[in-house]
């Protein structure tokens, strides 16, 4: 694997280039939520409201290898979950937050996961990144 972060300005060009194919969004607001104020702004919708500067840098994400490894690990359950459980959007949209995850990490690791191996239910996604990034599988779910 390869520890280096994506810059800002990668990531600004990322959600440029997702924005023609994300239509929900699920993508991007992974990687909007790591940026500073100042960039993350320009992606908010006219007219909506959103959270003032110092709120924003209260909250927003960080884009540090350990955090985002650590939302990855937190959500991995819910995750199984709906793959499991046979949840079509959900299982979709957790695979859609991985994919965003991994990319923000920088690791070549990337591109070697099949993310187009969804079926069932994007369980083979959620078998790669466990096995790549070192996370229990839920019982029955064996590599």
């Amino acid at each position: 694997m390869v520890d280096q972060m994506r810059s800002d300005e990668e990531i600004v060009e990322r959600v440029k280039e997702l924005s023609k194919s994300d239509p929900f969004g699920f993508s991007i607001e992974n990687l909007v939520t790591v940026l500073p104020f100042e960039e993350a702004v320009k992606f908010f919708k006219v007219n909506a409201e959103h959270p003032p500067k110092d709120v924003w840098e209260a909250y927003r994400k960080k884009n540090e290898r350990e955090s985002i490894i650590e939302r990855m690990k937190e959500y991995m359950p819910f995750a199984w979950h709906k793959a499991k459980s046979q949840r079509g959007l959900s299982a979709s949209r957790s695979a859609t937050h991985y994919e965003a995850w991994v990319w923000l990490l920088g690791d070549e690791d990337h591109k070697a996961i099949d993310w187009d191996n969804y079926s069932p239910y994007g369980e083979p996604v959620l078998r790669a990144i466990c096995g790549r990034y070192d996370m229990p599988m839920p019982e029955g779910c064996e590599r």
